[in-house]
């Protein structure tokens, strides 16, 4: 007799091979080959200007190129026209414009794609490098197969049918079988820069651990702590971010319960104790998936949204670029999560029980006794890491400053370098590697990718942005926060990666198309995708808080619910504001 999850299991897979097969079916056709016309209007102080170009889409054959002169008052364009070119995955359709003289604006710029039969496309400028723009059109080819492997991707995330691993593992083979992608580039984003950015911080984050050093880092800063009611719970809070920034969420949740766990152990009074320990055990779930926000390195979607910008946009995302996005908003976000919690199970602002807390935790750290030689060959080449990926590619003003502008190796090849550094002087070994990094979440990231380019290459991300531009009725901030929302509701049902995955491809052409900022849409996203706090399946943080048996799931789901909701304004609203105001984005 099948077990009652193996029916579970079948019935899931007939549904999603059901839908899979309508999908295919019911899905939007591919564009059609022959003669398009694409308006273009140009309206700025400078140059105003409406001029229109005829397009050959052909199924195969070479494409050429045309360029236009258009004069404005005070500006020359130079305008890069696809005057023939080929329908096929990864081959956009791509218009240049070159401007001199009086600066214009991505937003001043607007193309009209249509033909006789009825076909109408909105595009703006998708990439600008300072008066060079460019507008990038990806028309849907083979959408059959593409709608139908996001439809059951998605179900098999979202129900998890199948282990994510298994339907990572599936991606691939469905990308080759429909012909979206030959097997070396469907296969190679599973070593894709993100990925190895993350394999290399799973090595030293498993350093770290396997020599205590977390542990080390965590009682020399309770030590130092005054105090035992609501600020020990921020002290423990701070230092379970600080940890998630440079290992995994899971990680440092699991170095912080236990410590959060013998704390609430020393309060006598039943009452005190309970709330305590609820209060504390969700302090250090939230504090750890905020801290993975914070770097480039901390959570999964991070890197994957830095491949989609430079894949997107052009741009090359380091590890020092991410930091004034993440970071405000764990500062921000750290201190209003505690005093939620504070208010939401009343905790009292000395308990007399904790006051001794410094020299017990004083005592424990003693106990490690010094650091040894592995020890402190670790902390040396965790802070040479750390040290380059920082100084990757400094910002302007100190490389002017300096006259150095960074040693220009990528983020990726430092964490590999760190991870080779720790092998090659036998401080992991293949045991380590094998049995104590998460392979299942560097699978799901590759896959996440793969399934992110099949997306693109096909058109369908494109497609499915015009389809949502009805959302230009809006304000942008408003469109923002729907966004934001959005994210949220996804990862409550679906991994963060996956979440991320479905929402990053298709956001950045609808922010172009309704003139928003696609920087600004992606990063909104890579961070609403951790903001999940209602769950105990959300993030691999709150199900240990839940695992310990001191909160109940109303606890969990009422509290959460609340950090969600302050997450979702937090980072819509204020920490936009502050991003645009640093310079980072547009609005």
């Amino acid at each position: 007799m099948p077990s009652k999850s193996s029916r579970k299991t079948i019935v899931i897979l007939i549904f999603t091979l059901v839908v899979g097969i309508l999908l295919y079916t019911y899905a939007p056709t591919n564009i059609q080959a022959g003669e398009y016309e694409a308006t273009l209007s140009i309206e700025s102080p400078s140059i105003s200007i409406r001029e229109t170009y005829i397009v050959i889409l052909q199924d195969s054959g070479a494409s050429s190129e045309k360029i236009f002169t258009l004069n404005g008052t005070a500006t020359i364009v130079e305008v890069t026209v696809p005057v023939t070119t080929s329908i096929s995955t990864d081959h956009p359709i791509r218009f240049i414009l070159n401007a001199t003289g009086d600066a214009i604006t991505a937003d001043s710029i607007h193309i009209r794609f249509t033909n006789n039969e009825g076909f109408n496309v909105s595009l703006r400028p998708t990439r600008q490098s300072g008066q060079v723009f460019t507008i990038e059109y990806q028309p849907l080819v083979n959408s059959q197969a593409a709608v139908m492997i996001l439809g059951v991707v998605a179900i098999l995330w979202f129900t998890e049918g199948i282990s994510l691993v298994a339907t990572s593992m599936l991606i691939p083979v469905l990308i080759v079988l429909t012909n979206i992608r030959p097997p070396t580039e469907a296969l190679a984003p599973f070593f894709d820069p993100a990925v190895a950015l993350i394999f290399g911080g799973f090595l030293i984050g498993r350093a770290l651990t396997k020599y205590e050093l977390d542990k080390r880092l965590a009682l020399l800063i309770l030590s130092r702590t005054k105090g035992g009611g609501g600020s020990l719970i921020l002290t423990v809070m701070g230092v379970t971010a600080f940890l998630s920034m440079w290992i995994s969420n899971t990680a440092s949740a699991a170095i912080m319960i236990p410590i959060a766990l013998a704390v609430i152990s020393r309060i006598r009074n039943t009452e005190i104790r309970g709330k305590y320990g609820k209060a504390l055990v969700l302090g250090v779930a939230y504090a750890a998936t905020l801290g993975g926000v914070a770097s480039l390195v901390g959570s999964p979607p991070n890197p994957l949204a830095a491949t989609y910008i430079n894949s997107f946009l052009g741009t090359e995302f380091t590890f020092m670029n991410w930091i004034p996005f993440g970071l405000p908003v764990v500062l921000i976000m750290l201190p209003l999560t505690w005093q939620w919690i504070i208010f939401r199970f009343k905790i009292p602002k000395s308990i007399d029980e904790m006051d001794d807390l410094k020299e017990v935790s004083h005592k424990e750290y003693l106990r490690l006794g010094p650091m040894s030689i592995e020890q402190k060959m670790v902390v040396l080449i965790f802070v040479s890491v750390v040290i380059l990926w920082f100084t990757e590619k400094l910002p302007d003003f100190i490389a002017t400053a300096i006259g150095w502008s960074g040693h220009g190796i990528s983020s990726s090849i430092v964490a590999l370098m760190g991870g080779v550094s720790l092998m090659i002087l036998r401080l992991l070994d293949e045991k380590d590697v094998s049995s104590h990094i998460s392979w299942s979440s560097l699978l799901i990231l590759g896959s996440g990718i793969a399934l992110g380019g099949a997306m693109i290459d096909t058109g369908l991300s494109a497609f499915i942005a015009q389809q949502m531009s009805v959302l230009g009725i809006f304000p942008s901030m408003l469109v923002i926060v729907i966004i934001g929302v959005v994210a949220v509701l996804v990862t409550m049902v679906a991994s963060n990666t996956g979440a991320a995955v479905i929402l990053i491809p298709v956001a950045i052409p609808l922010a172009t198309g309704l003139g928003i900022d696609p920087l600004l849409i992606t990063m909104v996203i890579a961070i609403a995708v951790s903001m999940d706090f209602a769950l105990p399946t959300g993030t691999p943080p709150s199900t240990i808080a839940y695992s310990t048996g001191k909160v109940e799931m109303h606890e969990m789901v009422t509290t959460g619910l609340v950090v969600d909701f302050i997450a979702i304004l937090v980072l819509t609203i204020l920490v936009v504001w502050l991003w645009a105001l640093l310079g980072l984005v547009v609005i």
